[in-house]
């Protein structure tokens, strides 16, 4: 009887001790499962910082296409201002061209008149007169169209002042854009400072308030 008595009891230290270790294995499984939480949660945050890094990145990407889109513009521009100012010379030297064609017109007009009056000369008296009246018409047409040509120097230059005014004109709206853009960012700049002197001060509000609570507390310390 005494040995069917003590067999169980040599059996309960074994069963606390398998116990024991369930237990730890629980434990040790359990704070795994914190450990790969913990993981996770360690990934999901680089994951978003990560994702946030790229979202800035592709927002600068973004700021440096508007950068180049404005200067192609720019150049656009610039270009397109040195073409006007190319088709201006060659209209120009056109104009040139047809002056000197027309001049060389005049002079051929007259000596073929001088010719002419050279033949005639010698025939008649009258005809030399009549040449002679004739020579005089030329000379005044010829001076008519001088003064053509002049008032159309005139005018060439009256719209070249009005493209350089033009020109000015766009020049001070540059300049007013940008005094704009200076305006704007001086702004900012001061409503900021206004922000972080609003913040400076409510923070002096809160400590001077902080300190004020103390004191009264001390006070009743003391008093009691």
């Amino acid at each position: 009887m005494e040995v069917e008595h003590s067999a169980p009891c040599n059996k309960r230290p074994l069963v606390m001790i398998h116990a024991l270790h369930v237990t730890v294995v629980t434990i040790h499984a359990l704070h795994m499962t914190v450990v790969m939480i913990h993981a996770l949660h360690v990934t999901m945050v680089m994951t978003m910082v990560m994702i946030h890094a790229l979202h800035v990145t592709v927002v600068m990407i973004h700021a440096l296409h508007v950068t180049v889109v404005m200067i192609h513009a720019l150049h656009v521009t610039v270009v397109m201002i040195h073409a006007l100012h190319v088709t201006m010379v060659m209209i120009h030297a056109l104009h040139v061209t047809v002056v000197m064609i027309h001049a060389l017109h005049v002079t051929v007009v007259m000596i073929h008149a001088l010719h002419v009056t050279v033949v005639m000369i010698h025939a008649l008296h009258v005809t030399m007169v009549m040449i002679h009246a004739l020579h005089v018409t030329v000379v005044m047409i010829h001076a008519l169209r001088v003064m053509v040509v002049m008032i159309h120097a005139l005018h060439v230059t009256v719209v070249m002042i009005h493209a350089l005014h033009v020109t000015v004109v766009m020049i001070h709206a540059l300049h007013v854009t940008v005094i704009m853009n200076h305006a704007i960012q001086t702004t900012v700049v001061m409503i900021h400072a206004l922000h972080v002197t609003v913040a400076r001060v409510e923070s002096t509000q809160r400590r001077r308030h902080k300190n004020g609570t103390r004191e009264v507390d001390t006070d009743g310390v003391m008093a009691g």
